[in-house]
């Protein structure tokens, strides 16, 4: 059987190449290429049927000869190999394979300009699709370039480094306004050229737009083309405007710094800007000069003191003024020198620049993923070997996690031992290592003087004296043996990086410890009067269901029962003004007692630390009469009557039976909601948008009630149309939320387990989908370099979907490993941190929960059981988690 390879050539603007192997009658190959119009392919010996199509017959070929025909041709990644009985790629009635089969025959197919038309029959059919009310709804949605260069914009650090591209700015103002302006004069032709590009999309509309971008880059969507086009304009010129208004507002400092030292100078005259204390050095960086006195006169001489670092002497020694002057100006000239050398750090052999070990660290990944040959080997002993030389970048970085990651990538490419003395790489790690214990050393330091600092400050608080021979993290109050003896530690355990806080005393000559994690904690230990206070303290489950126990034993006393959340919300059952009271944690130790009720059309609330004062409030509006509850049977009845007729006339229907709840439903997810409170004296009224409540009012029964509910309705009915239209239904509808939601959502390709598939997936701005099961140590690596280094948005999902349907087929259920699923997770996820040593900020990857298809309660199971997990992730944005929700006994909403 002979074999077929599949050479895929897409990115050269989608052509197609056949390769049919052991063809008939003399066993040679056959090569039919079509869509490919970059070279002329007849200098290789191809046959142009037509435009687009191409035909070789050669009796051999290598590897070597299509990286000539096709420039940047992979085998690795364009070749699969298939058979003849799978697939045969737009020539499916042929049979290679048959003795009688001629030529002529794939001659006539491949050249039928209707089964291959060419890409420029492709386009026009395209653009025939799209009607000129659809192209002028697109360009309707975007303001004219006038309008956009008007708005106005604000820039962060971040913008402002992008602008500076790389440069690093000179101290002096003027050399600062000097590298500015020509930045700035480059960014506003960038600006013109982009203008420029968004007026002609603006005005030609989809005739602006090129066949590769409608065929290639929006796959034959002609309005998603132009749409695509005019925000990536857009996007660009606002990022634009950002850069050239940063550069602007830094050119305009520089300005005004130069304009205020010119008009010191002219005041000044002749005087020395000398003080005393200023230092200068020689060209050669070996002896320091130090200005003895203050200068501030036209004196025609200074006094020094010269310090000789060589031998250690001073010495002084007299200059006049004009020497004066010209030792300044070649000091500062040594200064620039210095500067300009360590902005300019250059990889020799290479383009890749670097000022600081973060830069240098970036540079290396980029040179490693270069494809593997002697040049890539020299170019990497180069980068080393140019950081050897400017170990000074090591000193200057204070990160230590791109030290770390500096130091980890050095000891991989260390030599085998016996060779290292005298390698690059041992000098590096010496001073990474060296560097790295200073700052953590530092930060040991730093945490020791604010152990020390926490522990004064609460001891003074508390009348407390610092313990004799302590280093001050130490304090005591009492007399030793007695009950009025307390003792407080400060104290960090080893290696954990935290703060503890230790307090010992004794209650009816019993002693009791406790540990805290925060000096609040410690502060109400110290001051606890009884043993179970104290160790309710320690324990957040015995504090809270103390602070429980006794609200509920205040609230039942003033008739209330519980209501809402268990334990911590009690309400009156019968008053219509809504008496409660609520019992919650507050900051540190600390409890809220929340005393609440409806009054005047608003809640009013009394807040309390003290049970006692919520309890003295809850008693006070107990005894006051319900203002609410003054209506009889009759009136209530009455009110009733009122309120259906008024609900009806706003176009509301009763929801069942229930007289008290009345609604409307206006379509696309939009419904508003009203119901009267059992005592006729207050109504809430809510609007729903998308499943969503996006509006409430609660008030009591009146005509401005009535009026809240039209205001709704009126609101709800207007919604749909103030949105930014989309394109135009099928049946001639406009569906308006369409766009609004698409530029919402994200979508995700799924299926993506090769490294391959991340990089043109990102280019066209697709969200990547993958499973996590299915991906290699590599294509991991691959898919956090894409992740930091192009912004990508990725879907990572568990698997678990995957096995249900493996085991619904096989029938054959097994319980997934989450452990696993978690730890790739996490391996992911130090890809990621070692991709960014900078920590520029990234789109974090959405990571799907542990969960059981179509097993609610499994689910929930899962969910408490790595609990933690999710919370970490949650609380430092390390990732985003997604945590399916299964149907069961539970609703959605619980």
């Amino acid at each position: 059987m002979a074999v077929r390879r599949w050479v895929d050539l897409s990115r050269y603007d989608g052509a197609e190449m056949l390769i049919a192997t052991g063809c008939p009658p003399d066993g040679g190959h056959r090569l039919a290429v079509r869509n490919y119009v970059r070279s002329d392919l007849s200098q290789f010996g191809f046959t142009r049927l037509q435009d687009n199509v191409w035909l070789g017959s050669v009796p051999t070929f290598k590897t070597s000869d299509l990286r000539q025909w096709f420039p940047g041709f992979d085998p690795t990644r364009d070749i699969r190999e298939f058979e003849t009985s799978a697939f045969l790629v737009g020539y499916e009635d042929l049979d290679l394979a048959n003795a009688d089969f001629e030529l002529d025959d794939l001659i006539a197919k491949a050249a039928d300009a209707d089964t291959h038309p060419s890409r420029d029959e492709q386009a026009r059919r395209a653009r025939a699709e799209v009607t000129p009310e659809q192209i002028a709804g697109v360009l309707a949605d975007f303001p004219s370039s006038g309008a956009l260069l008007a708005q106005t914009h604000s820039y962060t650090e971040e913008v402002f480094q992008r602008a500076l591209d790389g440069i690093t700015l000179p101290e002096e103002a003027e050399a600062r306004v000097a590298t500015l302006q020509p930045l700035l004069a480059q960014k506003r032709q960038a600006l013109q050229t982009l203008a420029d590009r968004y007026d002609e999309l603006h005005s030609r509309g989809l005739d602006a737009v090129s066949d590769y971008d409608i065929l290639i880059a929006f796959q034959g969507k002609p309005l998603f083309a132009l749409r695509g086009s005019l925000n990536y304009q857009r996007s660009l010129i606002n990022d634009e405007l950002d850069q050239i208004l940063a550069l602007t507002v830094a050119a305009r400092e520089a300005e005004e710094q130069v304009r205020a030292a010119e008009e010191a100078q002219e005041r000044a005259g002749r005087e020395l800007l000398a003080r005393k204390g200023d230092i200068l050095v020689d060209e050669n960086g070996e002896n320091a000069w130090r200005v003895d006195h203050d200068v501030v006169t036209d004196n025609p001489f200074i006094v020094y003191v010269t310090v000789n670092r060589d031998q250690l002497n001073e010495r002084s020694k007299s200059v006049n003024a004009e020497a004066f002057r010209k030792r300044v100006a070649e000091n500062e000239a040594f200064r620039a020198k210095a500067r300009d050398q360590a902005s300019e750090n250059k990889t020799p052999g290479t383009n890749v620049k670097w000022a600081t070990l973060g830069e240098w660290v970036k540079g290396w990944r980029a040179l490693d993923r270069r494809a593997p040959s002697a040049t890539r080997h020299e170019q990497l002993e180069s980068h080393v070997a140019a950081l050897a030389s400017k170990v000074d970048v090591i000193t200057s970085e204070s990160k230590e996690a791109v030290l770390v990651a500096a130091k980890r990538l050095i000891e991989q490419l260390q030599p085998p031992r016996g060779t290292r003395e005298r390698h690059p790489t041992t000098e590096i790690l010496h001073r990474v290592g060296t560097r790295l214990n200073q700052i953590r050393n530092a930060a040991r330091d730093a945490g020791y003087r604010d152990r020390l600092a926490s522990a004064k400050a609460i001891g003074e608080a508390n009348g407390m004296q610092q313990e004799e021979y302590s280093d001050g993290s130490s304090w005591e109050k009492g007399t030793r043996n007695d009950d009025t003896h307390i003792s407080l530690r400060v104290y960090s355990p080893l290696h954990s990086g935290k703060t503890k806080y230790s307090v010992i005393r004794a209650f009816d000559g019993e002693y009791a410890s406790g540990t805290y994690d925060t000096p609040e904690e410690a502060d109400q230990a110290i001051k606890a009067l009884t043993r179970a206070v104290f160790e309710a303290i320690a324990n957040p489950t015995e504090r809270a269901r103390a602070r429980s126990a006794a609200a509920e034993k205040a609230a039942r006393a003033a008739g209330l029962v519980p209501s809402g959340e268990v334990g911590t919300d009690w309400k009156h059952p019968s008053r219509s003004d809504q008496l409660s009271l609520s019992a919650h944690a507050g900051p540190g130790t600390t409890d809220v007692f929340t005393v609440s009720r409806l009054k005047n059309g608003s809640y009013e609330y009394s807040k309390h630390d003290d049970l006692a004062d919520a309890e003295s409030v809850l008693s006070q509006w107990s005894d006051e009469a319900d203002a609410y509850d003054q209506l009889d049977d009759g009136a209530k009845a009455a009110r009733l009557r009122q309120f259906a007729v008024a609900m009806r006339s706003l176009g509301l229907e009763m929801d069942g039976l229930n007289p008290r709840s009345w609604s409307v439903d206006l379509g696309s997810g939009h419904e508003v909601h009203a119901e009267l409170d059992d005592h006729g004296a207050s109504i809430q009224v809510r609007r729903l948008a998308w499943e969503e409540w996006v509006e409430e009012w609660d008030g009591p029964y009146s005509a401005e009630a009535t009026r809240q509910v039209g205001d709704f309705v009126r609101r709800a009915m207007q919604a749909p149309a103030t949105e930014e239209g989309a394109d135009a239904e099928e049946d001639g509808e406009q569906d308006l939320r369409v766009k609004a939601l698409q530029e919402r959502v994200s979508r995700f390709a799924s299926g993506m387990s090769r490294a391959k598939d991340f990089h043109p997936a990102t280019r066209a701005e697709h969200g990547i989908g993958v499973d996590i099961g299915e991906l290699s140590d590599s294509a991991m690596r691959e898919l956090a370099d894409r992740i930091v280094n192009m912004r990508a948005q990725v879907f990572v999902d568990s698997g678990a979907f995957g096995l249900f349907k493996r085991g619904l087929k096989s029938g054959d259920v097994r319980p997934m490993d989450f452990d696993a699923v978690l730890n790739k997770y996490e391996l992911l996820q130090q890809y990621i941190a070692e991709a960014n040593p900078a920590e520029e900020k990234i789109t974090p990857p959405m990571f799907v929960m542990p969960d059981v298809v179509g097993d609610q309660a499994a689910s929930l199971d899962l969910v408490e059981q790595y609990r933690n997990w999710i919370k970490v992730e949650t609380e430092f944005q390390v990732s985003r988690p997604v945590v399916p929700l299964q149907r069961g006994e539970l609703s959605l909403s619980e």
